[in-house]
């Protein structure tokens, strides 16, 4: 069936615009004055992780002066999903360029899971090729594709794991949990903010079937395979921590963020400073700063250190509730609202320090922010707004399709918005939050491009569902 011009075959017509828009982007930063390395503050980090696992096969730091680890000790901030990732690109020879390009494949393939998704949950031509230039288009997921970051892989992976999963709800074939239990696991992996992510599905799984009286034992059999092939890897680098160096979690970068960003928001506010530079004074990018605030940890162990600095930041934010519950969620608005755009004029040396910005947005909010963006830079005031505009219009039509008549709350539609909920609520907080809401973005434009078919039917008023069969 024709609707509104649009058929199937169209998404690859939108895969194509990916890969352009994509591949003109990294020529521009060629031919025009970028301050570009394709490295931000952990790439370095995540290289020197790879060149081990490649030269040694081992996972050890091998960076001098850095808080996350003495020299030549196992790693345990980071984890290997995306250094082993990179691995390619150190083989080839060109580790930029191999992984820039690998990174740009799996925009590509995150636009067409997007629409895969979309039309499985609504049978809506028009709302899944919508879902899919929303993606293709998106300007944090142009931008990080040229970086030496996870964020690209860990995009992908969020999307193939749901994906997979409402196939299997939808199928109840066993061979679709596995493949969405595996990249799921691979996805933690790379980003431990996936950590409990999996418990919390597997708990609106069983609740749901419960609550339908659908649960039997093959529902209870399946969500164990679930729990167990993502456990099961977990727990062993948990214990591969534990026994190298004695420190018992998944990843110590939960330390580091609560203690150098939340703890850090809480104090910068308490003593009416700068939330940088007191960054900079506790030691966040030099362990010799932190050294000089806490002389007596310089013999104890990585553990004990990030032991020492969990405890201390949630005896901060006990402490002092109503300061931090206000800097989280204003950190949750901003994963969903901020457009980010201040990093491209950074990129293109339109804004000399983004920095600045990040400490004014933490330091005095979100207004006084706007106004000296638009009277400082009315160019990146002028982007802002479009940019934001359009933003503001994928929310709104996402909330359209959530109190339209024609959604139904199946069990997909509800884990779908667990998993948004729960990226949105851990990410919030003072930190870089627009990169943060590239995981879900695919998700929320699945259903910006619903409520955008929805209202559309509703403004003609004819009975144009848009459906593909």
């Amino acid at each position: 069936m024709v609707n509104m011009n649009c058929k199937e075959h169209h998404i690859y017509y939108i895969i194509l615009l990916a890969l352009i828009i994509r591949l003109v982007f990294l020529l521009s930063v060629h031919l025009f004055p970028a301050n570009i390395a394709f490295h931000a503050n952990d790439s370095k980090g995540y290289i020197a992780l790879a060149k081990e696992l490649s030269s040694h096969g081992r996972f050890v730091n091998s960076l001098e002066g850095t808080l996350y680890g003495r020299p030549h000790t196992p790693e345990i901030v980071r984890t290997p999903g995306y250094p082993l990732f990179l691995i390619p690109g150190i083989w080839l020879g060109n580790l930029e360029l191999v992984t820039i390009f690998l990174q740009i494949i799996l925009c590509c393939l995150t636009v067409f899971y997007t629409y895969k998704l979309s039309l499985i949950l609504f049978n809506n031509i028009f709302a899944a090729l919508t879902s899919a230039a929303l993606v293709a288009i998106d300007p944090m997921s142009i931008f990080f594709t040229i970086y030496i970051l996870s964020e690209t892989l860990f995009a992908f992976l969020i999307i193939v794991f749901v994906y997979y999963y409402v196939t299997y709800i939808n199928s109840r074939e066993l061979k679709y949990l596995i493949i969405a239990s595996i990249s799921l696991v691979i996805s933690i992996f790379v980003r431990p903010i996936g950590y409990y992510l999996t418990f919390l599905l597997a708990l609106g799984f069983i609740v749901f079937k419960i609550c339908t009286r659908k649960f039997d034992l093959k529902v209870f059999v399946h969500t164990c395979i679930f729990l167990l092939i993502v456990i099961i890897p977990v727990s062993a680098w948990q214990v591969r921590n534990y026994v190298t160096a004695q420190y018992p979690g998944f990843s110590a970068i939960s330390e580091c963020s609560i203690y150098f960003h939340n703890a850090a928001a809480v104090l910068a506010k308490k003593m009416n400073t700068s939330y940088t530079d007191l960054q900079v004074k506790m030691g966040q990018w030099d362990v010799n700063d932190y050294f000089k605030v806490h002389p007596e940890q310089r013999s104890w162990t990585e553990a004990e250190r990030f032991r020492y600095m969990k405890e201390q930041s949630l005896n901060i934010i006990k402490n002092n509730p109503l300061i931090y519950a206000k800097i989280h969620l204003m950190g949750m608005l901003r994963v969903l609202f901020d457009p980010g755009m201040v990093k491209y004029f950074k990129l293109f040396r339109y804004q000399d320090d983004q920095v600045q910005f990040i400490k004014y947005l933490v330091d005095n909010g979100i207004v006084a922010t706007i106004k000296i963006i638009c009277f400082k830079r009315p160019l990146m005031f002028i982007f802002y707004v479009i940019s934001g505009a359009l933003l503001f219009a994928i929310i709104v039509f996402a909330c359209w399709s959530l109190i339209s008549k024609n959604m139904h709350y199946t069990l997909p539609i509800i884990l779908m918005l667990l998993i948004i909920m729960y990226i949105v609520f851990i990410s919030g907080g003072p930190t870089d939050n627009p990169r943060y809401r590239l995981p879900i973005m695919p998700l929320i434009s699945i259903f910006a491009g619903f409520g955008l078919s929805d209202w559309l039917q509703k403004r003609t008023g004819k009975q144009k569902n848009l459906s593909s069969q």
